[in-house]
């Protein structure tokens, strides 16, 4: 019953991935990862034999520390690509406040020009 259960679970949780990704709710590089995880969770669901067989194939005495350790493993690799991610964001945000900080500083000097300029005519703003 527990492997029907799993297998549901990964065919329910690649649909909302799906569904997700169709609503733009997730972008898409995101969404490719979490469905290759959720079909993931479907096939060793449906078929909990392969973990085995892949263990015996690399010598691991206890199927279940293969799984462990690959699970482990991919929170490993997507935590470091989130890092990566919100360090490069973190990055553009601070160059993007300083671009605008140096606009602001232009539009000011610009205004200041204007004023200078219509004051020296004697022209009106209006």
């Amino acid at each position: 019953m527990i492997p029907v259960i799993t297998g549901i679970m990964g065919v329910a949780i690649s649909l909302v991935m799906l569904l997700f990704l169709r609503r733009d709710k997730l972008h898409a590089h995101h969404g490719v990862f979490w469905f290759v995880i959720a079909l993931g969770f479907a096939l060793l669901g449906f078929a909990p034999g392969i973990v085995d067989q892949l263990a015996s194939l690399l010598g691991v005495a206890y199927p279940p520390v293969l799984a462990f350790a690959a699970a482990i493993g991919l929170v490993v690799i997507k935590l470091l690509l989130l890092d990566l991610e919100h360090s490069s964001l973190k990055q553009r945000n601070e160059r993007l406040i300083q671009q605008v900080g140096i606009l602001e500083v232009e539009l000011r000097q610009l205004r200041e020009q204007v004023a200078a300029t219509t004051a020296a005519t004697g022209q009106s703003t209006d």
